[in-house]
């Protein structure tokens, strides 16, 4: 996590901006209590400028912390994803081995007349499937390989020390959606602006209206009487899509781990099914291959439950991360 968080663009990039803001709301603090020529640019510095100011430091510090949570996360995504392609190239390693074996045998059963040539042509083509699903994997690690280096402001021809690590998988206890929600909508940076920008739209129209002797500000106090009707449809409007957010991640949550559990039952089912095959192989009524599919068949399961628990991992942290 802290090679991610070193050097990173969108962290530098959120570093600035912050300091930039921070610059502006001092300079707001200085101009406070001064007066210039124009009454309104006087009533700013001394009601608006420095509340702007604060609100935009303050997201400027939110996006900073969203930042770095993001971009840790897509690491661990990253990480993970980089082991589960390993695993998929093994078992696609293994089943392009079978393929091959199961040509070799097709083609001594040709030569005695056994099968004819159609067998042997549906098996190069099962085959050739097989050669792009592992070239389609090699080339998907190789990209993220590449997107793992540039997260790290490495040489991009780094070679990473990946170590193959368990996937954490912890049930997330979601106690009472209905606190999340009124939570997210105290704490939401997006509608907190919404809320922010509104106030300021009221300080400013009194501003004008402070200051529009002879109706010269006319203009003005209308688009911000419009401004301020829009802004409470827009926080409205946010409040709704807020509620629906953390709805739809709390029941993806959920799906996500009902959906782990039952690829973990159907591997149960595929180990059943290998111990009865072992049997039957053993008693002479199954021949090896069907011993080697069915081995295969488990691992490509045990790679689905996996690769369930990276899914309802980053959905649980990047939920967590919507709450912060």
């Amino acid at each position: 996590n802290t090679k991610i968080l070193n050097d990173n663009i969108a962290i530098k990039r959120a570093e600035l901006t912050l300091d930039t803001e921070l610059k502006e709301l001092d300079e707001a603090k200085d101009n406070k209590n001064k007066s210039v020529a124009n009454a309104i640019e006087t009533g700013k510095n001394r009601r608006y400028y420095v509340k702007q100011g604060e609100m935009n430091v303050y997201l400027a510090e939110k996006n900073l912390a969203d930042t770095k949570e993001a971009e840790v996360l897509s690491g661990i995504d990253m990480y993970y994803e980089y082991l589960l392609l390993t695993k998929e190239m093994g078992i696609q390693d293994n089943k392009l081995k079978r393929l091959d074996e199961e040509l070799k045998g097709i083609d001594k059963k040709i030569e005695l007349g056994m099968l004819t040539v159609n067998k042997r042509t549906s098996k190069e083509i099962e085959i050739s499937k097989a050669n792009f699903d592992l070239v389609k994997s090699k080339d998907k690690r190789e990209s993220l390989f590449l997107d793992m280096n540039l997260a790290l402001r490495q040489n991009l021809k780094t070679v990473l020390v990946i170590k193959d690590v368990d996937i954490p998988f912890d049930k997330y206890i979601m106690d009472d959606i209905e606190s999340d929600i009124e939570y997210v909508l105290v704490t939401n940076k997006d509608l907190w602006k919404l809320e922010k920008q509104n106030q300021l739209d009221i300080i400013e129209l009194d501003i004008y209206e402070d200051e529009n002797n002879n109706d010269i500000y006319d203009s003005n106090i209308s688009q911000l009487k419009s401004a301020i009707k829009q802004n409470a449809l827009d926080i409205a409007a946010k409040k709704l899509s807020l509620e629906y957010d953390v709805r739809s991640r709390y029941n993806s949550i959920l799906n996500k781990y009902d959906a782990i559990i039952i690829k973990e039952l159907e591997l149960e089912n595929l180990n059943l099914t290998l111990d009865i095959l072992t049997k039957r192989f053993d008693l002479g009524l199954e021949i090896q291959n069907t011993l080697d599919i069915s081995k295969e068949n488990i691992e490509i399961g045990a790679l689905e439950v996996l690769s369930g628990k990276l899914d309802y991992l980053i959905e649980v942290e990047s939920y967590k991360n919507f709450l912060r």
